[in-house]
């Protein structure tokens, strides 16, 4: 369970982290997933942290473009992603969950 506990975003995407931190956009999708975002942080009592990194310093960057030698390297264990009820309509497509 994660609620109760600080959640710390390291992000490389300068468009990302302002609207995060400034909690809307101009584009309505992105709105959205801020909204969403900070109303679950708040449901879960959870703390946030957003810090800017160089993409070669976000460990994720390489596991997005499909890389996952350094993910191996560290002994890092896979977790099936649990996606957010809301996104499915958000994107538009129909809930795999009904």
């Amino acid at each position: 369970e994660i609620a109760d506990s600080l959640v710390t975003y390291f992000g490389d995407a300068e468009g990302v982290n302002s609207v995060l931190l400034n909690g809307s956009s101009a584009a309505e999708d992105m709105a959205n997933v801020v909204i969403q975002t900070w109303l679950e942080l708040a449901r879960l009592r959870m703390g946030f942290f957003c810090h800017r990194v160089e993409s070669p310093a976000n460990i994720s960057d390489s596991q997005s473009r499909l890389d996952f030698q350094t993910v191996h390297e560290i002994g890092a264990e896979y977790v099936e992603p649990r996606m957010p009820r809301w996104i499915w309509h958000l994107w538009r497509i129909p809930d795999p969950l009904g």
